[in-house]
């Protein structure tokens, strides 16, 4: 039962502070797997819901935007005509953050199914050498 709340706790601290969530479940004493496995899971699951849940949210959006002169030039977009959905699922969320890439995902109307497995990818990642880092300095 420690384990599952240790896990959850994990998931809802990525979600609500994104890259700080193995520094605070270390920090607290949690077992690291339990705290990597917890953030990945939160993280992925907050971004399968934004990316595959907010369709109708997105045609808002771009009903609204479109009628407004809005900066075309602005660092995202940059990125994003760069790199392509590989660049916004792995480069914005190190750099601009999570929330802001999954925003950008659904604005841009990437390929959704190609940026989950990017984002997914790159998270687990992240998380894991996150993790560890904390793992070793504390």
């Amino acid at each position: 039962m420690e384990q599952f709340a240790q896990l959850l706790g994990s998931a809802v601290i990525a979600v609500l502070i994104g890259g700080f969530g193995p520094l605070v479940g270390v920090a607290l004493g949690w077992d690291p797997f339990v705290v990597f496995l917890g953030a990945t899971s939160g993280s992925l699951a907050f971004m399968w819901l934004v990316i595959f849940r907010a369709a109708g949210l997105r045609e808002r959006i771009v009903r609204r935007f479109s009628k407004t002169d809005t900066k075309k030039d602005s660092t995202v977009r940059r990125l994003y005509e760069r790199f392509g959905e590989i660049g916004l699922a792995t480069i914005v969320p190190i750099v601009l953050g999570p929330t802001l890439a999954l925003a950008a995902a659904v604005i841009f109307g990437v390929d959704k199914a190609r940026f989950a497995r990017w984002y997914a990818a790159s998270t687990a990642i992240g998380f894991a050498i996150l993790t560890a880092f904390w793992v070793l300095v504390l």
